[in-house]
């Protein structure tokens, strides 16, 4: 503590602090922590340093892992593919279902570039092509033997796949590998499916992406023998002679090649038979017609005698690069600096310093030649052995200060890039963003959200790439400015893991007071989306500090209202609700009426929660009067709903249809989807309250629909909970426990303690009903102890039904 307070650090750790940033699995370690625990445990700061460093790498490697692109589709077939006839009658003639409970799964297996990835696609699209496998494909790197990377995290992968098959990311959030694996293989149930998982570094990391569907196909690449996962293992070795001079037939013209039959053997055989050193060999063949195939035969044999190398890939790549125009070498070396693995033509050209124009040239001369390769059209990207070399020769022919250059030119491309796009994608939010010099960078133009948000999704992975290595390399800013630029869409997408490795990277570097306090407000709300609310109250109140300490008070409310959300979260209603008050104070003493109400929106809420309703129904009338004078329809729509939930609650049930029916009404006139929900759900209840429990239970259909569709958990277990009390009316004690053991369950993975409660009340009844009183009594007790912990009024209620069921009353 002392450590911290001598560097100005506004928050001093506590115990639970201190114990949950050393638990596994955390989401986040706080490498100054760790430091400081290193040293009051060894009394030297010099290994404490050490410590701290090792976090930083640690936490930088594992952020990296988690960054994922899944498509939704296959990469181009290559029309110039030759020979493995018998390895693709192998899966092409292979059976169409799986045995057991896992779809059917074939490895291909070899060195780098022996034609792994060609192969899996070539044959993927032959299969779509003969209608089998139709119904879903997703394919993805894996990264497994990335010279840079990290492997792709298996979780991050699920996240993704999920996500193209329509979970909802605030329902992914929440769940474990394991459970996401089951979630997977479930919705790809009797589905005709085919995944090809590229690049795969180990067994463990493919594993959980294998759908447990037989209706299924996996097709994976590896450099490795994947011992251990049960599957077809295809070894891929070099082509065979005949093959080899096919392909190079193919690519670089059969009347060429046949007219000098020796010196294409003798090609092949400098080549090492390796389709992607062929492949090179055959375009440059192609683009020299001056030049006969001997003559490429002797310089090839040069150049691999020099460089003694037994497979002759680096020689023949180095002839292809030798041959390639003077910017065309350049890019490519400049390609091997970015931190991502795709680009498009505007990243090129920043890159290089040049215009779109002579980028693209650039890039579809090294497409034509095979150095690039294009998955998607306008998208390229290289070949991991070809990176490597390009990042070698990228070191021999660069200058330190060029590279630096070329990636700063880079970065503040992504980042006037990202701000234009963010100003189509929300332009409510425009005086949020920061001003960032354009420095005659081309850029996208976009003419609306769409066209921006195709730009975004297309290049998320690698804005939040670039923003982590400009974190680790020197470019705090920009990785200050990413973070703020891309809050709303990280957050409105969904991307919450993403969002959360980009903010605590900003956290972390800005060297700005401001931009570090924004940086943890946007961490901590991701953390409140990734349901880590202890994370979020901490980042949250470390925000608030460095705010007051700069007079920054508009954001002071901002985060108030944040942390008065994670304390609803966490159960804590009364400091929730004098957070809530704290914001209406600021808002009240700055005029901004839009954010008064939304502080005393949430104060009614908080009013409610604890039982008082009459101060609940007090708030929700001043929080009217506010919402109806600013315009703000949405607290409006809000305001209604909670006056009527508290009408509800003091069994004025007339007044509180009337005004969940206009707060219904209202929600669903501005869009408000959780606001619909929420409405629904308090309908159902007071019409279960009126005796109508079938209407009550329609109602609470359509909520929990809303809430499911749209990954709204918390809402879920508040629906399931009501459901719960509508069967139980509707006698069906057994139904009505599966809703409250549901509720309990999810309650807890969230750490909703209110919800908790009612779900232990709820189960309690149900097993009362069932003449099973001392299961019950458990259940209560466990309601009584959680409820009084929060300070609500139903701990006095489920007190006394625990009293008289003891009595036997």
């Amino acid at each position: 503590m002392r450590l911290r307070k001598a560097r100005g650090v506004a928050e001093l750790p506590v115990y639970n602090t201190v114990y949950r940033c050393l638990q596994p699995g955390r989401a986040l370690l706080d490498d100054a922590l760790v430091a400081d625990i290193a040293t009051a445990l060894l009394g030297d700061p010099a290994p404490a340093q050490a410590w701290q460093r090792a976090c930083v790498a640690i936490e930088q490697r594992r952020s990296t892992a988690a960054i994922v692109a899944v498509a939704d589709g296959l990469p181009d077939d290559l029309a110039e593919f030759t020979g493995r006839v018998s390895e693709c009658a192998a899966i092409l003639e292979g059976p169409d279902d799986g045995t057991g409970s896992t779809a059917v799964v074939y490895v291909l297996e070899g060195m780098a570039g022996v034609g792994k990835t060609t192969l899996a696609v070539h044959v993927a699209h032959a299969l779509r092509a003969a209608g089998r496998f139709t119904d879903l494909c997703l394919s993805v790197n894996l990264r497994g033997f990335d010279a840079e990377l990290p492997p792709a995290d298996p979780a991050a992968l699920l996240s993704g796949f999920l996500r193209r098959l329509g979970v909802p990311a605030g329902h992914v959030a929440t769940l474990t590998l394991a459970h996401r694996a089951a979630l997977f293989g479930k919705l790809l149930a009797g589905r005709r499916a085919l995944l090809l998982l590229d690049n795969a570094a180990s067994v463990e990391q493919v594993r959980p992406l294998v759908p447990s569907s037989s209706s299924c196909l996996v097709l994976v690449t590896s450099r490795r023998r994947l011992e251990g996962l049960p599957a077809t293992h295809l070894r891929l070795e070099v082509l065979r002679r005949e093959e080899s001079v096919a392909l190079l037939r193919r690519i670089a013209g059969t009347e060429r090649m046949d007219a000098d039959p020796a010196a294409a053997a003798g090609i092949a055989e400098l080549a090492g038979h390796l389709p992607l050193a062929l492949s090179l060999v055959a375009n440059r063949i192609r683009s020299t017609p001056d030049w006969a195939p001997a003559d490429h035969l002797a310089r090839l044999a040069e150049r691999t005698d020099r460089l003694r190398l037994e497979d002759g890939v680096q020689a023949t790549i180095g002839l292809s690069y030798d041959q390639l125009p003077a910017g065309a070498r350049r890019l490519l070396r400049l390609l091997a600096l970015h931190p991502g693995r795709d680009v498009d033509g505007f990243a090129a050209a920043a890159l290089a310093g040049c215009g779109p124009g002579d980028a693209e040239a650039a890039l579809a001369a090294l497409a034509t030649t095979n150095m690039l390769r294009q998955r998607v059209t306008g998208r390229f990207e290289l070949h991991d052995v070809i990176r490597m070399f390009a990042a070698s020769r990228a070191t021999d022919e660069e200058p330190a200060s060029a590279r630096r250059a070329a990636l700063t030119r880079l970065l503040d491309h992504y980042r006037h890039s990202a701000l234009l796009a963010m100003n189509h994608y929300a332009p409510h939010e425009a005086h949020r963003l920061p001003a960032v010099p354009d420095r005659d960078i081309p850029a996208p133009g976009f003419a609306d959200r769409a066209s921006a948000t195709a730009w975004l999704d297309a290049e998320r992975v690698n804005l939040v790439a670039a923003a982590i290595h400009a974190a680790a390399h020197g470019w705090p800013e920009h990785t200050g400015h990413l973070s703020m630029i891309l809050f709303r869409y990280l957050d409105l997408s969904g991307h919450h893991l993403d969002a959360e490795i980009l903010h605590a990277a900003a956290s972390r570097t800005s060297a700005d007071a401001l931009a570090r306090a924004r940086a943890l407000t946007h961490l901590g709300i991701a953390h409140i989306n990734l349901s880590r609310f202890h994370a979020a109250r901490d980042e949250l109140t470390r925000a608030a500090d460095l705010y007051r300490d700069n007079g920054n008070h508009q954001d002071v409310f901002r985060v108030l209202i944040n942390l008065g959300g994670t304390e609803l979260y966490l159960g804590r209603l009364a400091e929730a609700r004098r957070q809530f008050r704290h914001a209406a104070s600021s808002a009240e003493a700055t005029g901004d009426e839009v954010a008064l109400g939304r502080a005393m929106g949430n104060v009614a809420v908080a009013d409610y929660l604890l039982g008082h309703y009459q101060d609940a129904i007090e708030t929700c009338r001043q929080t009217l009067t506010i919402s109806r004078r600013s315009g703000d329809r949405i607290v409006e729509g809000a305001a209604l709903i909670h006056l009527g939930a508290s009408y509800q609650r003091l069994h004025r049930s007339r007044e509180a249809l009337t005004q969940l029916q206009a707060g219904l009404a209202l929600v669903r006139r501005v869009g408000h989807r959780a606001g619909e929900a929420d409405a629904l759900n308090q309908l159902g209840l007071v019409h279960a309250a009126l005796g109508d429990h079938h209407r009550a239970l329609d109602l609470h259909d359509q909520a929990m629909e809303i809430a499911t569709g749209d990954g709204i958990r918390e809402l879920q277990v508040q629906v399931l909970n009501a459901m719960g009390g509508t069967q139980l009316g509707l006698g069906r004690p057994e139904r009505a426990l599966g809703c409250h053991r549901r509720a309990l369950t999810m309650s807890r993975q969230l750490d909703q303690r209110y919800e908790q409660a009612r779900a232990h009340d709820g189960i309690g009844r149900c097993l009362a009903a069932n003449g099973e009183l001392t299961a019950a009594r458990k259940h209560w007790r466990n309601a009584v102890s959680l409820y009084t912990d929060l300070g609500t009024a139903e701990a006095s209620a489920v007190a006394d039904r625990l009293r008289k069921s003891a009595a036997g009353i």
